[in-house]
């Protein structure tokens, strides 16, 4: 891995946005409140240091040049809309767009380095275990990740999607399928789902089994039963039909 600094400031990191990928595989959605993000302003505005922003090198056969490895909050904290930042005098806009921050450039990573970076950067912030797992390598994070974003069974839950809520509840599906009977689905031994099936076959019988039971129930749940309400109750009615020829 290599890193170098590069002397941008707000306004030549703003015009470089659309090259940026905001949102890369391992990394969360926004998360930061509206007041945090008014905070992040007034720090630039008084001239006050923020942490170092990580962008990611990418290859030509990518449709973006960087990715963001870490500092995607701060980084997207000025999308609002215009509405306060058009508000501010002259001078006070000048001196956001001239703000210089700290952007390293990382070239020749590895998708393994890079997440470990991720992973070591964040341990001061309060990822929460889904968070965690999503940032691994592996078959099984990218077909749980597939599940969680794109399966119509989970929005039937009446549970947020925020923070990786539906990516968590696949992931149990997944321990439950793979044990082949009652096993305990805390935060370690998910982790330890991920870890053990880096190879998983995302076409295989096992993974269609899945896709299979999920279908069922989503076609069954369509009348958003008060009992998919709560965790407790997606977990029971997934362990009573997860196991469906």
């Amino acid at each position: 891995m290599q890193a170098i600094q590069l002397g941008w400031n707000i306004d030549s990191t703003f015009r470089r946005r659309h090259k940026i990928d905001p949102r890369p595989p391992y990394q969360r959605g926004p998360v930061w409140s509206l007041q945090k993000r008014q905070l992040l302003m007034d720090t630039i505005l008084r001239s006050y240091d923020i942490p170092k922003f990580y962008l990611r090198k990418l290859d030509n056969n990518s449709n973006f040049n960087h990715e963001i490895a870490d500092g995607q909050q701060r980084l997207t904290a000025g999308d609002l809309s215009g509405q306060f930042f058009e508000q501010l005098p002259d001078s006070a806009r000048d001196q956001v767009g001239l703000y210089q921050l700290s952007v390293v450039e990382l070239s020749n990573t590895t998708d393994v380095e890079i997440r470990d970076l991720f992973l070591r950067l964040q341990e001061g912030v309060s990822l929460n275990p889904a968070e965690k797992r999503n940032a691994m390598i592996g078959n099984m994070r990218a077909f749980v990740a597939n599940l969680g974003e794109t399966h119509p069974v989970f929005p039937l839950t009446r549970i947020s999607n925020s923070r990786y809520a539906w990516h968590n509840l696949a992931a149990i599906v997944v321990c439950l399928e793979l044990s082949k009977g009652p096993t305990d689905v805390k935060s370690l031994d998910l982790q330890k789902l991920y870890e053990q099936n880096r190879n998983f076959d995302i076409e295989g019988s096992a993974a269609k089994k899945i896709k299979k039971s999920l279908t069922y129930m989503a076609r069954s749940l369509q009348s958003e039963p008060p009992e998919m309400n709560i965790i407790s109750g997606v977990c029971r009615s997934i362990s009573s039909n997860i196991f469906l020829d």
